[in-house]
């Protein structure tokens, strides 16, 4: 029996030549952008949230023919969207960027537009039209991985071949599972029988990290030679509520701040207005002097406390009513011994027996039914 395959958060990006000459240019050059959005309600109401948004800057695209990014989740367990249309907003591409910018529509077609900085040429940004631009892959040599390879062809990425730099952005609507790749949740053991609970919670991501990566899926970027590119630097900005706490991280971070209003937008529908203001933006960057960075990983561990006061008071209240049933029941079973007067059906069926017992068993399944209850999901 096979033992089912870990999936380890990791993204990998590789990339195909344009030409077939033996003699192989430069690696192109890219900047890397990992935004991972984790939003859990602080009511039990409250849908939980979680996008993956990569952007990917080609400083200079030498041979650059075809992209391919492995993401660590199931196609089924995502929804791909292009974020593009939101940076045609000079606020929400001045909020992404960092930077003062101005958006300029590009002559002969809607698929493109141009960032301006300070009147001078900053980005060219490309759409992408999911159901034409993206494919899927899904069957790898050997055993198959738990996620998929995204892939974006030869006549999308012919575009980053025009003079300048280039961006694109899109992201992925991740359900619970796929989210839970990159999150896992540790809560107090004991945290049902206390007036408030602690949960903690490590998040981790990989970026290019070769031994993480699945071997079926190495085994496919050799089969049709894929190449690493050269990545010059890499964002990764993790948001969260700002009800939690970062108490440890693998790499110190570059910065943090709260979201500002117009990264409402940002987020879309699904995020309730207002979202952005009550979260945090942590900010980690790798890079080496323009050169290679190689590899990336980070984790970093949060914690959230909770109120449990409701159930607190209810459990106190009902092992205090135990305490009672149990000794007012002992007593009826001790007299119910020594009186050979009473039956049986007296211990379970008489109104001094049996509802105390009734009562006290009813009031422990569930003292114990919440109990298991709560160390789940607490109140």
């Amino acid at each position: 029996m096979s033992l089912p395959i870990l999936s380890l958060p990791t993204l990998a990006l590789w990339y195909q030549r344009n030409q077939s000459h033996p003699v192989k240019e430069k690696r192109p050059t890219i900047e890397l952008h990992v935004n991972l959005w984790r939003r859990i309600g602080r009511q039990r109401r409250e849908h939980e949230l979680n996008y993956l948004d990569v952007g990917i800057k080609i400083l200079e695209q030498r041979d650059l023919g075809a992209l391919n990014l492995y993401v660590p989740f199931p196609a089924k367990q995502c929804v791909v969207e292009d974020l593009a249309h939101l940076l045609r907003e000079n606020e929400i591409a001045s909020a992404v960027f960092n930077e003062v910018l101005e958006v300029h529509p590009a002559e002969g077609t809607d698929d493109t537009f141009y960032i301006k900085q300070n009147g001078n040429h900053f980005l060219s940004v490309h759409s992408i039209t999911v159901d034409r631009d993206v494919e899927y892959l899904t069957t790898f040599p050997g055993a198959a991985p738990a996620g998929f390879v995204i892939r974006l062809g030869r006549e999308f990425c012919s575009k980053f071949h025009a003079p300048g730099e280039h961006y694109i952005r899109f992201r992925f609507k991740l359900e619970a599972e796929a989210a839970h790749i990159f999150s896992s949740d540790v809560s107090n053991e004991d945290g049902w029988i206390l007036s408030s609970t602690t949960t903690s919670e490590i998040t981790e991501i990989r970026i290019n990290e070769v031994r993480s990566i699945p071997e079926s899926v190495q085994r496919l970027s050799k089969m049709h030679d894929w190449v690493a590119p050269e990545i010059n630097a890499i964002h990764y900005f993790l948001v969260r509520d700002i009800s939690f706490d970062l108490i440890a991280s693998h790499a110190s971070f570059r910065k943090i701040r709260r979201m500002e209003p117009e990264w409402d937008a940002y987020l879309g529908p699904d995020f309730p207005i207002g979202s952005a203001r009550n979260m945090l933006i942590y900010h980690w960057r790798k890079s080496n002097g323009g050169g290679d960075v190689g590899d990336f990983v980070t984790l970093a561990k949060f914690r959230r406390s909770k109120g449990n006061v409701l159930l607190y008071i209810f459990l106190v209240i009902a092992l205090g009513s135990i305490g009672s049933g149990l000794h007012s029941s002992l007593s009826f079973w001790l007299k119910w011994r020594d009186s050979p007067e009473l039956l049986w059906a007296d211990l379970f069926f008489s109104p001094n027996g049996g509802e105390v017992v009734a009562a006290t068993i009813f009031l422990i399944a569930v003292a114990f039914g919440l109990a298991v209850v709560a160390k789940r999901w607490p109140i």
